[in-house]
């Protein structure tokens, strides 16, 4: 929605919030836009997992296995984001490079932040939190909020790098800014930030979902061993190798 009002519009008046949304809907269905540039991830078919025999499950099981790549590696690395829009965006990146990612949709839980502290706790690396949230008053408060339990439960400070909105977003004009919302709930909150930033505001969304990959994994990156990496690649080609024969055997032994 925030990259396609000013693609449609250069306009971030709420007028034009919904016609935006029935105009984006008609080009997915004409085929203008692929439907998988829009995630949704509240919702799930569930099915029980089954296979056509051993075979198929041996190449399941060979897929689904996984090197832990981090194990050697100088530094432990999370990525947090404010919104589940964005977990979208940035999953194939955190997937791929086998790091966890939690989209913390708003407040975030006591259970969650004591859960993830005490996790930390207990690492001995030095620890990367990088995050994308958006740059408006309920946005610094969420990402303050979280990262100041979440260290006080892990009993130490971490390395905690905003990669987006960051300052050179929100002074890009040609990223969509929208007015600052008065919320009467929390006036000293939002006075404090127009006082700093004036009245524009800007969602994480409005960032290209390939620029914010990039970064993502620009970031990721700098914290990597190539060569460590890379022989860790060819010892786990070789487990899902074996992995697989020895599956496929088992089954031609029962059959």
């Amino acid at each position: 929605m925030y990259r396609g009002i000013p693609q449609l519009f250069k306009d971030s008046s709420d007028k034009y919030y919904d016609c935006c949304g029935r105009l984006i809907l008609k080009m997915r269905r004409l085929g203008l836009i692929p439907f998988y540039y829009i995630a949704d991830n509240t919702r799930n078919r569930r099915k029980p997992s089954s296979w056509s025999g051993l075979a198929d499950f041996a190449q399941t099981v060979a897929q689904a296995y996984r090197k832990d790549f981090w194990e050697r590696q100088p530094d432990y690395i999370e990525v947090f984001c404010e919104k589940d829009a964005m977990a979208g965006v940035l999953e194939p990146v955190t997937r791929q490079y086998d790091i966890h990612l939690l989209p913390i949709r708003g407040d975030c839980s006591e259970t969650l932040c004591q859960l993830i502290g005490a996790e930390w706790k207990q690492i001995q690396k030095p620890i990367y939190a990088y995050y994308f949230g958006d740059h408006d008053p309920k946005g610094f408060t969420i990402e303050r909020s979280f990262r100041k339990r979440i260290e006080g439960y892990a009993e130490k400070p971490v390395n905690w790098i905003r990669l987006g909105v960051t300052q050179a977003d929100f002074e890009n004009e040609e990223i969509l800014g929208f007015e600052l919302k008065k919320n009467p709930k929390s006036i000293a909150v939002w006075q404090s930030y127009r006082e700093r930033y004036g009245d524009r505001c800007v969602e994480v969304d409005a960032i290209a979902a390939s620029e914010s990959r990039r970064r993502l994994e620009a970031a990721i990156l700098s914290h990597v061993d190539r060569h460590e990496w890379e022989t860790l690649q060819l010892i786990e080609a070789e487990e899902k190798k074996d992995l697989f024969g020895t599956i496929r055997t088992l089954g031609g032994e029962a059959a």
